[in-house]
């Protein structure tokens, strides 16, 4: 029996899960904005819309790139504090440390030895005098932000070019809904989901919140 190629994880300071999450709620977001823009006020013009949009993508974004930091940082903080809590454990105890700490399937498929030759490995070894945030943390929270404010740009650009509201919600909400399919195709594509079924899922969703909108007035 054939299986499908397992796709490769590139390296970046996202991976293709979390890149795909970023641009979906980014997305979410400046339709979320958009359509309670468009409920709530009557006579605005493009430019209010494009603004909010373009406001929504930075703030969005920054809120990924802090948050970027404060997760590395935290998780930088927790592994040492569990390779120290091993080093003064006895052996059955660091190994429940280790068990508890390592995914599931990971621990399935050691065995007792190498689950014990890797306790070793992780007390004997050395953690940096500093565990903090370095150079590399902030370029990469930085390719955090404009990942998400570049991907979710193309659902404010309507309201840029369009005079008509109408109209310019109705292209921005297609773009959004598009760009919804292509994430849900590819995500399907690299998880083995099946990329027409996760592409539809996406499309499903994004229909329905443009109809939500549309039927509370937006």
């Amino acid at each position: 029996m054939s299986h499908p190629p397992i796709p490769k994880v590139r390296a970046g300071f996202l991976n293709p899960y979390d890149r795909f999450s970023e641009l979906v709620f980014g997305l979410v977001m400046t339709l979320s904005v958009t359509g309670s823009m468009a409920v709530a006020t009557h006579g605005a013009d493009t430019h209010e819309f494009l603004w909010a949009a373009i406001g929504c993508n930075v703030a969005w974004g920054l809120v990924d790139a802090v948050m970027y930091l404060l997760t590395a940082l935290l998780e930088r903080k927790r592994n040492k504090l569990l390779v120290d809590a091993m080093k003064v454990a006895t052996p059955e105890e660091g190994l429940k440390i280790q068990a508890d700490a390592l995914p599931a399937p990971f621990i399935a498929v050691l065995t007792p030895e190498e689950s014990d030759n890797l306790r070793k490995k992780l007390v004997d070894g050395r953690f940096p005098a500093s565990m903090g945030l370095v150079r590399d943390d902030f370029l990469a929270s930085l390719g955090v932000f404009l990942w998400v404010v570049v991907g979710t740009l193309p659902v404010s650009l309507p309201f840029a070019f369009i005079r008509e509201l109408n109209v310019a919600m109705r292209v921005s909400n297609g773009i959004a809904i598009v760009l919804l399919f292509v994430l849900g195709f590819m995500a399907g594509r690299y998880s083995g989901l099946g990329p027409w079924r996760a592409g539809g899922t996406m499309l499903a969703l994004g229909l329905a919140l443009v109809a939500a909108v549309m039927a509370l007035g937006g």
